[in-house]
């Protein structure tokens, strides 16, 4: 993971390393919004939008937002091709401050350094609608991965870190996903560990 910039990713999806189309919406996110009533959806960290592509094509009006311009690019081929209406955004979801409200926010296996990850969470929280859901998953550091510098290994996570960056939200169920383990959860193949946090803004009915 070394050189995790916009470049780097740019480079990677530039070269195909990730094709595109991708294979599908992350089974967590599946598993989650089934038979959920679509509404508004923010996709952080969106790579080639095959989770902003589901929920578009089951009536979620989605924006989605990747620092990576090559990753956007296959997002909007993949959308076109599904006939989906999504509004991509080039954007460092660091840094990134959403627009309105949602009834769903997304990150999936965006890693930052904790401080920039805190910080990342509270605006994501805050553009939650009373009730909405935040679904996280992260690479957890219970598997640290070999190769990875010093300031790599700082991205990963643990459940309490996460649960106490979402403070003042309900926690409906933070886990950590074992790779070695059959999980719904388990679909990127990324032989890690997953921290998952699913979390509901206060004030819903």
């Amino acid at each position: 993971m070394t050189g995790d910039s916009d470049r780097y990713w740019d480079e990677v999806w530039e070269a195909g390393a990730q094709g595109s189309p991708h294979d599908g919406a992350d089974a967590l996110l599946v598993a989650e919004l089934a038979g959920m009533e679509p509404g508004r959806a923010l996709d952080m960290g969106c790579g080639d939008g095959s989770n902003a592509v589901w929920l578009a094509e089951r009536g979620w009006r989605v924006t989605a937002v990747d620092f990576s311009r090559k990753a956007v690019q296959a997002g909007r081929r993949n959308a076109d091709a599904a006939g989906a209406a999504v509004e991509f955004i080039v954007a460092d979801a660091a840094t990134y401050r959403p627009q309105g409200s949602y009834d769903l926010v997304a990150s999936f296996y965006i890693q930052l350094p904790p401080v920039q990850r805190a910080a990342m969470l509270s605006r994501m929280r805050a553009a939650l609608r009373p009730g909405g859901m935040l679904l996280f998953a992260s690479h957890d550091r219970s598997t640290p991965p070999p190769g990875w510098s010093k300031d790599d290994l700082a991205t990963l996570t643990s459940v309490d870190e996460v649960v106490a960056e979402l403070g003042g939200m309900e926690i409906e169920r933070a886990l950590v996903v074992e790779h070695g383990e059959p999980s719904e959860h388990d679909a990127h193949g990324h032989g890690l560990n997953s921290t998952v946090v699913i979390a509901r803004a206060r004030g819903g009915g």
